[in-house]
C-alpha cells in the first residue's frame, strides 16, 4: 500500500481545500498499492468504486496529507482542477447537467436544446453544465462521472438523519402490510388514527378492490422510501436526447441517485421541465411531479431482484 506521509512541501500545489483533505482523495491515497499490476487509471477506478460503497462515516471524516510525489502521481492525474472545484463548491443544489454525446451534428442540437434555459435554476450554476468532449465523451457509460466526481453522491452531512428517515418509511411499509391484511386496521377507532391507518382507510374509501388499495398504499410508501434514499440528481444529455434518429430526441434523462451512485428512479423529460429541477429540489417536492418521479422507471438495483429491492437491505 502507499506510504502516506506528512512530510514534503505541497505549497507549489496550492488548492483549497488542500490535497488529501477531501475524503475521496484520502481514501484513494490510503488504498493505493504501488505494487499493483493494474494500470494507474484502472487502480483509480477500482478504489473510487470501493469508495462509493464505503461506510458514510469514512466519507465524511477521512483526511490525509500526501507528499508532493503522491500529488503528482496519484491525485493530479485523477481529475482536472475544475472538476475538483465542482466537488468542493456544490452550491445549494449540487447537481450537474452532463452532456455525454459529441457526435457530428450534435453541437447545433445541443445549442438548440439549452437555448434560453436558466442553468442556475436547473443545477445551481452555469459552471455545472458539463460540456467538454475531452472530459465527458462517455457515450452510454454516463456513470463514469461518478468516478471522477464521486462527491456528487457523497458530498453531504446528513447520513444519520437520512438513515432514520429511511427506517421510518420501512417501518411504515411493514405497518401498512399488516393493516392491509384485516378489514379494519388496528387503531381505526382511535382519535386521531395513525398516519398509516388513515392512509389505508382513505384508500379503501376511494378504491373498490383490495388489490387496488394495496397497490396504492404500498406504492405511496415505497415512493417515500425511494425519496429518502435520493441524495442527488443528474440531468443527462445523451445521444437519445441529441440524435435525430433517436425516439427520445429533445428529451433529457433525469436521474435520481442514492449515496452509492445507484439509480433510484429516472425518466425522460423536456429541457424546460429539467430547468425547474433546482427549485423542486430545494423545496423537497420533486416527488410530487408525475413524469419526473411518479411515472419514472426504477433503477436496476431498485427493481425486483436488485440489491435495493428488498426493503430489509436498506
Amino acid at each position: 500500500m502507499s506510504d502516506v506521509s506528512t512530510e514534503g512541501s505541497t505549497e507549489e500545489y496550492d488548492v483549497s481545500p488542500p490535497w488529501g483533505k477531501l475524503p475521496a482523495e484520502a481514501y484513494l491515497l490510503r488504498n493505493w498499492d504501488s505494487e499493483s499490476t493494474l494500470s494507474s487509471e484502472e487502480q483509480r477506478q477500482k478504489i473510487i468504486g470501493e469508495y462509493l460503497h464505503a461506510d458514510p462515516r469514512i466519507k465524511e471524516t477521512l483526511t490525509l496529507t500526501p507528499t508532493t510525489a503522491q500529488i503528482e502521481s496519484i491525485l493530479k492525474p485523477w481529475r482536472k482542477i475544475k472538476q475538483r472545484q465542482l466537488a468542493t463548491e456544490p452550491g445549494l443544489v449540487g447537481a450537474v447537467w452532463l452532456r455525454t454525446c459529441y457526435a457530428e451534428v450534435t453541437d447545433s442540437k445541443h445549442a438548440d436544446l439549452i437555448e434560453g434555459l436558466d442553468m442556475e435554476n436547473a443545477v445551481d450554476d452555469s459552471d455545472r453544465l458539463l460540456d467538454d468532449k475531452s472530459l465527458y465523451d462517455f457515450g452510454p457509460n454516463w456513470e463514469r462521472i461518478l468516478y471522477c466526481i464521486p462527491e456528487l453522491v457523497s458530498n453531504y452531512d446528513d447520513d444519520d438523519g437520512r438513515a432514520q428517515r429511511i427506517q421510518k418509511e420501512i417501518d411504515d411499509f411493514r405497518e401498512a402490510q399488516a393493516a392491509l391484511l384485516i378489514p379494519s386496521p388496528p387503531g381505526a377507532e382511535l382519535e386521531p388514527p395513525s398516519s398509516i391507518t388513515w392512509l389505508v382507510s382513505s384508500m379503501r374509501s376511494f378504491f373498490t378492490t383490495p388489490a387496488e388499495v394495496e397497490l396504492e398504499v404500498l406504492s405511496a410508501i415505497q415512493s417515500s422510501i425511494h425519496k429518502a434514499c435520493v441524495v442527488n440528481y443528474i440531468i443527462l444529455e445523451d445521444k437519445e436526447a441529441l440524435l435525430p434518429e433517436a425516439t427520445s430526441e429533445g428529451l433529457v434523462r433525469l436521474i435520481f441517485l442514492d449515496s452509492c451512485g445507484y439509480v433510484v428512479r429516472s425518466n425522460r423529460i423536456s429541457a424546460g421541465d429539467a430547468e425547474q429541477m433546482g427549485g423542486q429540489w430545494l423545496e423537497h417536492c420533486f416527488d410530487e411531479r408525475d413524469r419526473e418521479w411518479k411515472e419514472a422507471e426504477f433503477g436496476d438495483e431498485y427493481k425486483e431482484g436488485g440489491r435495493k429491492a428488498d426493503l430489509t437491505l436498506y
